[in-house]
């Protein structure tokens, strides 16, 4: 998640003084956090509003899921002689 300078500060801080594995948790969790904040951010999101996670759901069914469920469902029939 660090950027190669950052890991050769890392590194070099760890190897010649200055920086304890204490700190080193630290940046990590500082990386971490920032790496994953924005999908945080929207899983709270949806927490907040499950209608639009339900509306999502229900846009996708009927736009995308339905449309290959019935061309697979149209395969299998013809495979096994129903039409």
């Amino acid at each position: 998640m660090a950027t190669e300078d950052e890991r050769f500060a890392m590194e070099k801080g760890l190897k010649e003084g200055g920086m304890g594995y204490g700190d080193a948790k630290k940046e990590l969790l500082r990386k971490v956090l920032e790496y994953f904040g924005p999908m945080k951010q929207k899983y709270d999101e949806f927490q907040k509003n499950p209608e639009k996670v339900y509306s999502i759901l229900e846009e996708g069914e009927e736009k995308k899921v339905r449309k290959l469920a019935e061309e697979k469902m149209k395969k299998v029939k013809e495979a096994v002689g129903l039409m």
